[in-house]
């Protein structure tokens, strides 16, 4: 036997989830509900006042005539028709998980709002609530919670 297999069956049998039969077979048995080494992964989220903040930039992409629907799927790797699912579920649709539609939605809106568009002072005072440097912060909460859910 390797020596990863070996310390993986040894690991196994130190913690009782091994069972050695007298035919020289084993199996691997855990008990989920008794398993206290078991560390169960507890999403990520953003709060509700991030929430709002990433729907205000998914919306402000939504209606800047910049983004047709061409240049919307470009720049953002998502259909107009998914874009626009993703604001009418939000943010009650798992944007947690890395690379869905909903991510992709969330996470290039706010790229964009932060780094790919210039917005007057007076274009930002209608289609956001807070400063630029909010957005940025919650940006960066967003990639963070895309990493921690990888």
């Amino acid at each position: 036997m390797d020596p990863i297999h070996e310390e993986m069956i040894n690991a196994l049998r130190e913690e009782g989830d091994l069972v050695e039969h007298e035919d020289g077979s084993f199996e691997i048995v855990i008990d989920l509900q008794k398993d206290t080494r078991q560390e169960w992964h507890e999403i990520k989220k953003l709060s509700v006042n991030d929430e709002e903040i990433v729907l205000q930039a998914m919306r402000y992409i939504m209606n800047d005539p910049a983004f047709d629907n061409g240049e919307l799927h470009t720049r953002l790797g998502i259909r107009r028709v998914e874009m626009q699912t993703v604001i009418d579920q939000w943010p009650d649709i798992d944007y947690t998980e890395y690379g869905s539609i909903a991510q992709l939605a969330a996470n290039n809106s706010l790229n964009e709002i932060c780094h790919g568009l210039f917005i007057s002072s007076h274009k930002w005072s209608i289609g956001f609530t807070v400063s630029p440097e909010s957005v940025r912060e919650v940006f960066a909460r967003l990639q963070e919670v895309s990493r921690n859910n990888q």
